[in-house]
């Protein structure tokens, strides 16, 4: 008789059933994680975008706006669909890309994965535009959210100059914009 090496199909199974009760842990934790990193790194996106819009508008000396669009060439649809850069070379408000090339499209982006949301409060219904001078035209919050859940979102305050992500001051996992916690993401605003 020769002595065999190897596992029985009971350990297997047991071996099987410890995994899937490790996995089944890891996953919702692992998910979280995902929907975090998402808002921050589309956050991170729409600051860069203010920061390159201002740049250039000082850089080519006339107005620039970012503005939702849906379709990559005109500011139509929502924030959460994609927004647009472009010189905005005759100032007009609200944004609108005026045909025949006088206006160039500097930078796309494209929308947020399903359920993600960026919602601006009413100053930025429609653009956030700057002058050749480098600053905004209006100040406001645009809130990026998962699943409308205000928890771990993220609120950018964009000032007359400088963007800024608002800071959860008081560890309820919620940004605290200058007038309090953000209050709804379908609808920033503080308290």
């Amino acid at each position: 008789m020769r002595l065999q090496r190897g596992f029985t199909l009971l350990e297997l199974m047991v071996t099987l059933a410890v995994a899937a009760i490790v996995f089944s842990f890891a996953v919702p934790g692992f998910q979280q994680m995902v929907q975090r990193n998402r808002v921050i790194t589309y956050t991170n996106n729409f600051i860069a975008t203010v920061n390159y819009a201002r740049s250039e508008a000082i850089r080519r000396a006339s107005p620039v706006s970012i503005c939702a669009s849906a379709d990559g060439t005109t500011c139509n649809g929502t924030w959460s669909q994609g927004w647009i850069v472009f010189v905005n070379t005759d100032g007009d408000n609200p944004a609108i890309v005026d045909a025949g090339g006088g206006e160039p499209v500097l930078k796309v982006q494209e929308a947020l994965a399903v359920q993600y949301t960026m919602t601006p409060d009413a100053a930025f219904a429609n653009d956030v535009t700057y002058d050749q001078n480098g600053a905004a035209r209006a100040t406001g919050v645009l809130a990026v959210c998962y699943a409308g859940n205000l928890e771990r979102s993220r609120a950018i305050v964009v000032t007359r100059l400088r963007p800024r992500v608002a800071t959860d001051t008081d560890g309820d996992y919620i940004p605290n914009i200058d007038a309090g916690n953000l209050v709804d993401c379908a609808t920033p605003s503080g308290p």
